[in-house]
């Protein structure tokens, strides 16, 4: 009994060297000189031997405290405690030594292969969405920017102005068969009656939102307002110029007669600019993000703002109709007092020269600057309130934009036909709509105090 007892206390012995931080097998010559009794089983000296013959030395980087409490079948371990770091060890001496690979080898990729493209999935991931997003993202726009891509895009308002210009021509040909109008010594009334019915469009009063996806991702790109309406104002003018030109032209061939054109092409120039230059000012007001009216007829809600776009360029027309009218009032009034003062001179003699100067004077510099100044005044009002409208702007178009792609796909007989079922709806749709322009005019009002 007192042999085993010794034999106990020799293995804690040995057992506490070891958890104290030996890194390395148990050395004979340290053994304790405590003495063994013969008849009390095998001593240390020999378990110690056993275990260096019986297992693999571990690496360098891993101690044997691991090893030899994971693998030797003698008491020692039995009698080992829980606590001690023993407990911690690998059931399996080769997962020991491999463990330093253990963590790298369990992110390593199933295939080797694809190891060294690991790096780029995520950047391989985002191109796609950041590629989609550069290309949604519109370029700055410039004036031969503009024009190839509405030639490229052919969106609605341009078939809009088509149809304007149409309508000018059928307007001319009417004119032309039932009115018998004189083209040949007076035809300026018939040109100015078709510029002005072709002149009423919505496409030169509602130039922020004829394209409300465009507009919308410019406005949140940071595009200055300003130039995304003086691009538009001059592309628009430009096209109105060449619809001028034509109908000039075909009353030219149709009068037999061109002498009347120089001093009519300045007049007839100027007509368009009123719609455009104050059409600046009604697209940030009260902006209508265009819609096909097979998808009109299906939101009552918008119809208000659609009445409004319908009415303003009738209105502006109007307006041209004066702007037109009186130079052509002060030209008339002035021009005979300028030829009786010349002729009154003894020393001058009145020309066709002479007569024109009032002619020059109105219509070459009076007018330009004062259309001029009206274009600049109205763009820039329209540049400062869009620029503090800027987000509700774009939000007003997303609302339109997402309104028509979530209503059915009817065609316009079918969504024509549907009127009568959505009467009822009509009011409530129209107040709510109502209440909405009020708030945009409320804060447009704001923003006028502001500047």
């Amino acid at each position: 009994m007192d042999a085993q007892e010794t034999t106990t206390d020799v293995q804690v012995a040995a057992v506490g060297a070891l958890g104290d931080g030996a890194a390395a097998p148990l050395d004979p010559a340290r053994a304790p000189s405590t003495p063994i009794p013969r008849d009390a089983g095998p001593s240390a000296d020999v378990l110690e031997a056993a275990v260096a013959t019986t297992e693999p030395k571990p690496p360098k980087s891993v101690t044997a405290v691991p090893v030899i409490a994971a693998t030797t079948p003698s008491p020692l371990n039995v009698a080992m405690p829980q606590t001690s770091p023993d407990a911690y060890a690998p059931a399996n001496p080769a997962a020991a030594r491999d463990m330093p690979q253990a963590l790298p080898t369990a992110y390593a990729p199933a295939n080797p292969a694809t190891a060294p493209t690991m790096p780029q999935a995520l950047p391989d991931a985002l191109a796609p969405a950041n590629a989609a997003a550069a290309r949604d993202v519109p370029k700055r726009p410039t004036l031969h920017g503009e024009f190839m891509r509405v030639v490229r895009t052919r969106p609605d308002w341009l078939y809009g102005l088509l149809c304007s210009w149409g309508f000018g021509y059928g307007f001319l040909a009417y004119i032309v068969l039932f009115t018998r109008p004189d083209l040949t010594n007076d035809p300026m009334p018939t040109v100015v009656l078709v510029v002005l019915s072709a002149i009423a469009d919505g496409s030169l009063t509602n130039q922020l939102a004829a394209e409300p996806v465009w507009a919308a991702d410019l406005l949140r790109s940071g595009e200055d307002p300003a130039r995304i309406l003086r691009v538009r104002n001059l592309m628009l003018f430009i096209c109105e110029f060449f619809f001028v030109c034509t109908v000039i032209a075909i009353v030219a061939r149709l009068g037999h007669s061109d002498a009347w054109v120089p001093r009519a092409l300045p007049e007839l120039a100027v007509l368009p600019l009123a719609p455009i230059a104050i059409g600046n000012i009604t697209s940030v007001l009260v902006p209508t993000p265009f819609m096909r009216l097979n998808c009109r007829f299906q939101a009552p809600g918008t119809w208000v703002r659609w009445s409004i776009y319908v009415t303003i360029p009738f209105v502006l027309s109007s307006l041209s109709l004066a702007l037109y009218w009186l130079p052509s009032k002060l030209e008339t009034l002035y021009e005979p007092k300028v030829l009786r003062t010349i002729g009154s001179l003894k020393h001058v003699t009145v020309t066709l020269a002479s007569a024109t100067h009032v002619y020059v004077a109105i219509w070459l510099v009076l007018i330009p600057l004062w259309q001029l100044g009206v274009w600049l005044v109205s763009l820039r009002l329209a540049d400062s309130m869009a620029r503090m409208r800027r987000h509700g702007l774009a939000r007003l178009m997303d609302r339109h934009t997402e309104l028509a792609d979530s209503l059915p796909k009817l065609s316009l007989y079918q969504s024509t036909r549907q009127l009568p079922a959505r009467f009822r709806e009509i009011p409530t749709d129209v107040r709510a709509e109502l209440k909405l322009i009020g708030s945009e005019l409320l804060e447009a009002s704001t923003t006028l105090s502001r500047l």
